[in-house]
């Protein structure tokens, strides 16, 4: 994913290396700590890269309760 702060900075989340499409999953992932983000931050894209030589065109990918959490 990649998510904006309030200088129009962007800043990339690694969620997983690998997902297991199966099944309804929760991944997290942490934007890396850096004293100069401004928030509020924004999510500008959310992204997979496939890199299976099975892949195939008709896979539906679906997001759901999607949140973000600022902690210190």
């Amino acid at each position: 994913m990649i998510v904006t702060d309030a200088r129009d900075m962007d800043y990339r989340v690694f969620f997983a290396g690998k997902i297991d499409w199966i099944n309804e999953k929760e991944l997290r992932g942490v934007v890396l700590e850096d004293n100069n983000i401004k928030y509020p931050l924004k999510v500008k894209s959310i992204f997979v890269r496939e890199n299976s030589a099975t892949a195939t065109k008709n896979v539906k990918l679906s997001f759901s309760n999607l949140r973000m959490a600022y902690s210190k």
